[in-house]
């Protein structure tokens, strides 16, 4: 890690270089005084000069090559490969295609490029043959982080090539629109995986039992991907497990059931998950998972987690479980509070709640009372500290809601409010001094917990 003052210092040379690159150009009189000033630039460094060039773009990295001999083709070794939208944008593919190979070409002998980040959207996809031989080229020289994003082309996503499974030391993989079909490998260096709308493309005769091992992964996260389900993970480090987005539902969780180390669990499908599939029911968690943290759960997951809960509590709870954020709350559901009772009542260490109320379905307080009521003199919540209230809008369910919560909690000390977008400032001021009397009401704990009211989104 790089810290703040190591930062300051690179940006502060990066300043000094822009500052000799602009009299250069505007004073060529002034080239014998400024030289004998630029070469002491040549006396950087390679990984200081390295550094420099990490925090801007491509094109700014080209320009200062004329600061100094030493940095005449740095630019185009430096370890780290990233090209970005802002870099494409103004460029067709062949110039696009001409900088990267040229690029490429000078790796070929120096220094390998360890991290390569790629927007593709400026290659049509007529053209992904050429993504192939870059792949081939990074494949063979000890890469280490990779990112293809692909986002804008939704109708041609980039099938990844073999040789991409066969990069040993890769411990980074961000990819975004791309179809996988990974052969029977282990990716034993990998760290983290982060995939989002990709597609698993398995072999039908081999898909019921393919395994993927990733010995050392630590993070692992889905967004919108398909084609999971005959997929099964085999992750012992595994510490943060996140699944989001329509689609989702269909991957099998029994197959992160040894991830004994697993600190954090975000699982948001954002539709109806099937319950003819073999579950993992909530009062099951605290035991397949004894060092969760972090759970984040939307409405389906909840239903989905929760299928098979008995009136009487179990007396295991999930005593190490944090922080806990709940997604798209429907209040006005019956069944989907006494879920959410259960939730909080077997939380007795919670510190942070976060939730997300629906109210796009609101026509009244149509569940009753006593189910948000029961929200009430709730023990476990002795230990809550943060409560955040994402996309307020006002209403009389989130009213009933934050202030049963308010009452079972002595130890409160911020409320934290980002309002709905359809939330004016006269609406949002309303909300505010609503809060601020909450704190005040008669029955209500001592404490004075801080109002923290998040700016409107401009529209």
């Amino acid at each position: 890690m790089i810290s703040s003052h190591h930062l300051l210092c690179v940006l502060s040379i990066y300043n000094v270089a822009c500052f000799y690159l602009i009299i250069l150009y505007f004073f060529p009189q002034m080239n014998k005084r400024v030289a004998v000033e630029v070469d002491r630039l040549s006396d950087l460094p390679i990984n200081v000069i390295n550094l420099i060039q990490e925090y801007v773009h491509l094109d700014a990295a080209a320009r200062m090559s004329i600061l100094s001999s030493k940095w005449r083709y740095i630019w185009a070794s430096h370890p780290k490969l990233l090209i970005y939208e802002h870099f494409s944008r103004n460029r067709n593919q062949s110039g696009i295609i001409h900088v990267i190979n040229k690029i490429l070409s000078n790796h070929s002998f120096g220094e390998p490029i360890k991290t390569f980040f790629l927007d593709i959207i400026p290659i049509h996809f007529s053209d992904h043959s050429l993504l192939d031989q870059w792949m081939l080229f990074l494949s063979k020289n000890g890469l280490l982080e990779l990112t293809l994003k692909n986002n804008n082309n939704v109708n041609a996503p980039y099938k990844l090539p073999l040789c991409v499974y066969s990069i040993v030391l890769l411990q980074q993989l961000y990819l975004s629109n791309c179809i996988l079909q990974p052969p029977s490998c282990n990716f034993r260096r990998l760290e983290n995986i982060s995939l989002t709308d990709v597609i698993f493309d398995l072999d039908n005769e081999s898909s019921s039992c393919f395994v993927l091992c990733l010995p050392i992964l630590k993070k692992l996260s889905f967004v919108r991907c398909r084609g999971l389900y005959p997929l099964n993970i085999h992750a012992p480090q595994l510490v943060s497990f996140s699944m989001s987005g329509r689609g989702s539902g269909t991957f099998n969780l029994h197959s992160i059931l040894k991830c004994q180390k697993l600190d954090e669990l975000i699982y948001y499908p954002q539709e109806e998950v099937s319950q003819n599939d073999e579950m993992i029911n909530m009062p099951q968690l605290p035991i397949i998972f004894p060092k969760i943290r972090h759970f984040v759960f939307d409405r389906y997951s909840l239903k989905f987690m929760a299928s098979g809960i008995v009136a009487k509590w179990l007396p295991r709870s999930f005593k190490t479980l944090n922080i806990l954020h709940l997604c798209d709350l429907d209040l006005n559901n019956t069944e989907q509070m006494r879920y959410l009772v259960y939730l909080l009542t077997s939380c007795p260490n919670l510190s942070e709640l976060c939730t997300v109320i629906d109210c796009t379905k609101s026509n009244g307080l149509k569940a009753s009372l006593s189910e948000i009521q029961r929200c009430k003199n709730i023990k476990e919540l002795n230990n809550l500290e943060i409560l955040n209230l994402k996309e307020f809008q006002g209403s009389l369910e989130e009213y009933w809601f934050v202030m049963s919560v308010r009452a079972s909690t002595p130890l409160l000390k911020k409320i934290i409010v980002s309002f709905h977008s359809g939330v004016d400032e006269e609406k949002a001021s309303r909300i505010y001094q609503w809060l601020i009397s909450l704190t005040m009401l008669p029955g209500s704990p001592l404490n004075k917990p801080q109002i923290i009211c998040e700016p409107l989104e401009k529209i």
